[in-house]
């Protein structure tokens, strides 16, 4: 749960200071960052989990805009 708080905090922080795009690829670099791989072991379902949750949020943001 405090990984998908701090890659939503790291998103909208990006976001407000440059825009969406930069707030997505912040997050997607905290998420793979190599800190997080040497943990892989033991939180593999959080980082899966918190991986897919932000792809939703990124087709849920593409598709408002497109709609």
């Amino acid at each position: 749960m405090l990984l998908i708080i701090t890659i939503f905090l790291i998103f909208i922080v990006g976001k407000n200071i440059f825009n969406q795009w930069v707030g997505f690829g912040a997050a997607l670099i905290y998420l793979i960052y190599p800190y997080t791989l040497v943990l892989t072991h033991s939180v593999m379902t959080e980082i899966s989990a918190a991986a897919v949750i932000m792809v939703a949020v990124v087709l849920l943001f593409i598709q408002k805009k497109v709609g």
